[in-house]
């Protein structure tokens, strides 16, 4: 779309764009075709309607992939949080294991004492009665 600035009878006419950039220069008018119903002011705010109307869209998807995005780190979060109670749990539960494998282990030591004694008491027993004969 252009807008007629001037008209001249050696057919070539001053026009400007009607976009950002407005640029004019001549132009023959057996290129141009009028339209009567047209009104500059309505168009541009046509324009900066669906300029709008795209901006909210684009800060609509934006905005929805940002609380996407936000959900992602809240789900990565507590997911974290969970292993992380896991581990804690799980390193309890393997402190407590070594616990009870070391009494046990303290509790079978005594156990081979207590029967190496009464080996050897046996055993001193026998070689006495042995010696008796």
């Amino acid at each position: 779309m252009i807008e007629i600035l001037q008209k001249d009878e050696s057919g070539w006419w001053m026009a400007k764009k009607l976009t950002k950039d407005s640029k004019k220069g001549l132009i023959p008018s057996s290129y141009i075709e009028i339209l009567t119903d047209f009104h500059p002011e309505s168009e541009t705010e046509s324009k900066k309607t669906k300029k709008k109307s795209h901006k909210e869209k684009n800060h609509s998807i934006a905005q929805s992939q940002i609380n996407n995005l936000i959900h992602l780190i809240h789900e990565e979060e507590n997911a974290r949080e969970k292993l992380e109670n896991q581990n804690s749990s799980l390193q309890n539960s393997l402190k407590q294991l070594r616990e009870k494998l070391k009494n046990e282990i303290e509790i079978w030591d005594k156990i081979e004492k207590f029967l190496d004694s009464k080996i050897q008491l046996k055993q001193n027993e026998s070689n006495e009665s042995n010696e008796s004969n």
